[in-house]
This record gives C-alpha cells, sequence and structure tokens, in this order.
C-alpha cells in the first residue's frame, strides 16, 4: 500500500522549511486582474449608457410653440367692454 504523507510531514517537522500549499502570489495577481476587469467593465458600461442617453435626447423631437396659441390673432381676443 502507497502512503500519501510527506516523510518529513510529522509532529515535529519545521513549518517554514516546509513548502506551501497555495500559490499565495498567484492568488494575489489573480484577485488584482479580476479588479482591474471589474473596473473596466464597469467604466465601459457607464460610456455605453452615456452614449445611448445621448442618442435618446437627439431623437427627442422639440416642438416650438404655434404662433397662433401663443398670442391671439386680432379680432380673436377676449372683448373689452366700455363701463
Amino acid at each position: 500500500m502507497r502512503t500519501t504523507e510527506r516523510p518529513d510531514a510529522g509532529a515535529n517537522s519545521d513549518p517554514v522549511a516546509r513548502g506551501r500549499d497555495v500559490n499565495i502570489r498567484a492568488i494575489f495577481r489573480f484577485g488584482f486582474w479580476l479588479a482591474v476587469g471589474v473596473v473596466a467593465v464597469t467604466l465601459a458600461m457607464l460610456a455605453f449608457f452615456r452614449v445611448l442617453e445621448k442618442r435618446d435626447r437627439a431623437s427627442d423631437i422639440v416642438l416650438s410653440p404655434s404662433p397662433s396659441r401663443s398670442r391671439p390673432a386680432s379680432g380673436c381676443g377676449p372683448r373689452k367692454t366700455r363701463s
């Protein structure tokens, strides 16, 4: 039968002399690039939404007020009565 224990993994082994089971540098590198990716995607979405907002505002039709509604034509307004 084959054993999976390391020969130096006894109760008296020096923890500094043993190698690490986890690559800390790779974990930090992954976390760094994950954060960079999240920031990049957030900025891209913000820019995309701003472009869509500009397009939406540009497609809105601004109607000028009708000249007949802004001031009454002569003779069409309320009559003044003499007192």
